[in-house]
């Protein structure tokens, strides 16, 4: 042997040129050759095998190898006979998008493609949970009037989770319960909740909302009272009204002017030292059309 590696050698990656010479008993010499030609000099090794993966309904599951020597992948999913292969997944992680229930339980491989050999991974399975149900009830009648209240409670399935709370698409920072208690019209809006199972799958309820049930009544409390009383009466957004308190004998002895915001805005009124008797709340629109009028009594202890 004139080059190359003898036998039993291991042989490195790459080409290896083993040349041979033959010696007759008359000095005469012939050589040959041939070649080693090692293309994979290592197989492919899976250090990390793909884990089981529990996701929500409607949401991604990931499944991933990592592995040395390889120059492919090919993802297979068990059709209750055989692994079969996935088209198109030929990468190290198999995304499978939006996921639904008859998914659940399904096993998922991947074969790791080296140079001139492929190693199997072990099976995954991918579990999949339902979402979780929510529903908002309200205890009375969603139309309010001053004096009125009611309580929205999230009805879920399965219990045990958490929730945020929305008004008026603005989170309720610091409300945790899964009943909102004691609404009134101070509390009209829009509402919605966000529930998490313990499962960690979400949704979100549809809204439900509180109004102001329209009235002519005008809302004057407490009567009696010690000169201090709220006003209250059904309005539009922006409405610019006029309040004037007259005294028995008709004299004027308060007004005020303002705007409304919510329906049924609150206005405080504080007749200040004004003495006990009765006296007439009247409220007027911006083109002095009179809304209403209360008597109300001021007693001073």
């Amino acid at each position: 042997q004139v080059s190359g590696l003898a036998g039993g050698a291991t042989y490195p990656l790459g080409v290896t040129t083993n040349v041979w010479r033959a010696t007759d008993a008359a000095g005469n010499t012939s050589t040959c050759s041939f070649t080693v030609t090692v293309l994979d000099v290592q197989l492919p090794v899976i250090s990390v095998q793909p884990s089981n993966q529990t996701v929500c309904r409607g949401t991604n599951a990931t499944f991933s190898v990592t592995s040395t020597n390889a120059l492919s992948y090919q993802w297979q999913a068990f059709n209750g006979t055989s692994f079969v292969n996935i088209a198109g997944a030929t990468g190290s992680s198999l995304v499978l998008n939006s996921v639904t229930l008859s998914m659940n339980t399904n096993s998922y491989r991947v074969n790791v493609i080296g140079l001139c050999t492929t190693v199997t991974s072990g099976f995954a399975t991918l579990y999949v949970n339902d979402l979780p149900t929510i529903t908002l009830v309200a205890s009375n009648p969603t139309l309010l009037i001053p004096g009125q209240s009611t309580d929205i409670t999230a009805v879920v399935s399965p219990t045990g989770g958490s929730i945020v709370w929305f008004k008026n698409g603005v989170v309720m920072t610091g409300v945790t319960s899964f009943t909102l208690s004691g609404l009134t019209v101070d509390d009209i809006g829009t509402y919605r909740a966000v529930y998490t199972d313990p499962n960690g799958c979400v949704m979100t309820s549809a809204n439900l909302e509180l109004k102001g049930e329209p009235s002519d009544k005008l809302f004057v409390y407490p009567s009696p009272n010690s000169g201090v009383f709220h006003v209250r009466f059904f309005n539009t957004v922006n409405e610019p009204a006029t309040l004037t308190v007259f005294d028995s004998k008709g004299a004027r002895v308060y007004q005020r002017n303002f705007v409304t915001t919510i329906p049924y805005s609150s206005w405080d009124v504080d007749l200040g030292k004004s003495s006990g008797g009765i006296y007439i709340v009247e409220l007027r629109n911006e083109n002095g059309k009179r809304l209403g009028a209360k008597r109300i009594v001021v007693v001073h202890n």
